[in-house]
């Protein structure tokens, strides 16, 4: 039996202030409306990357500690009352505050946390924070990329709440850029995206900056990334939570890298994504250019059994 999975893209921005979060959840009631007018049941609805905001930094928090913060969450209530409603999951991507240690400023691309977060209707039931950076804009300096701020934990390529198994069916959740890292340590697979890393904690110690060419941080690093293999290897469904596409040009670089490229290095696995849009109308097609499958190196693009597009949001129901 397969999964019933909706992806929902937004108009608009990925969510800065914990203001925004009251928006947001009504967002939520109308997707859970619409659902209801299909009279079709779902088994996950997976949201876009920054659809709530945390308003903490959870970064060196344990798995646990970063339950009990999100749970404590308005937003989360929210979740639980939708799972309870529909019977689904809700997977959306959570935005924290930067570690002001650090001397970070606000926003998701200055070091701030990035998660991708899975409910059910008892509360959180997984969690992965972003482990993989987006890679450097051309003609910007490493300096200047997301990697430069982002702390990555060690723990988060290993952490089995990354990995959801819900309806027998393992569903991964990755933070935007995660899904490009999924690619690392396949066979015939690129490494590329552990080149974007810049800073690491790996029990309890900080390493890094990258271009310091600091001892051990390339080996720790390796090691870490075997770990994220294993995750890699038992799921069956890959779901990215993506904070925005802002071009057309940029849903077929997601579309060509992000997706379709990642399936054909996982066999066997289906990848879909949600993501806020500045321009809505490239969503207005039926089909997704994010909801793929991979069959013995060949990747078939996934037709949506139901549809729905309004000003607001875009949903489309797959069959995986």
């Amino acid at each position: 039996m397969g999964l019933s999975i909706v992806c929902v893209d937004i108009a608009g921005e990925p969510s800065e202030m914990s203001r925004e979060n009251s928006r947001r959840i009504e967002l939520l009631m109308g997707i859970k409306d619409q659902i209801r007018d299909w009279s079709k049941k779902v088994d996950v609805v997976l949201l876009p990357g920054g659809y709530f905001y945390c308003g903490e930094h959870v970064g060196p928090l344990s798995d646990r500690e970063r339950f009990a913060v999100i749970n404590s969450k308005k937003f989360s209530k929210a979740c639980k009352s939708f799972s309870r409603a529909t019977g689904a999951l809700v997977v959306a991507g959570v935005d924290g505050a930067p570690d002001k240690r650090r001397g970070l400023t606000k926003g998701y691309k200055k070091g701030a946390d990035q998660m991708c977060v899975a409910w059910n209707a008892k509360g959180v039931l997984g969690l992965g924070r972003k482990v993989f950076p987006a890679r450097p804009q051309k003609n910007k300096s490493v300096q200047k990329a997301e990697g430069a701020y982002l702390m990555v934990y060690a723990q988060d390529y290993s952490t089995e709440s990354r990995l959801v198994c819900h309806k027998r069916r393992n569903l991964l959740l990755c933070a935007c850029y995660d899904v490009y890292g999924c690619s690392v340590g396949a066979s015939n697979g690129d490494d590329t995206p552990l080149q974007h890393v810049k800073w690491l904690t790996d029990d309890g110690e900080i390493l890094g900056p990258r271009w310091k060419r600091e001892i051990g941080f390339v080996d720790r690093l390796r090691r870490s990334a075997t770990s994220w293999r294993g995750l890699v290897d038992r799921a069956n469904v890959v779901l990215g939570s993506i904070h925005k596409i802002e071009l057309s040009g940029s849903v077929a670089y997601w579309q060509r890298h992000g997706f379709t490229k990642r399936a054909k290095n996982n066999p066997g696995k289906a990848f879909l994504g949600a993501a806020h849009y500045s321009d809505m109308p490239f969503v207005k097609e039926k089909k997704s250019r994010f909801a793929v499958k991979s069959q013995r190196r060949k990747v078939d693009l996934l037709l949506p059994k139901k549809y729905f597009r309004n000003a607001k949001y875009c949903m489309r129901l797959f069959e995986v």
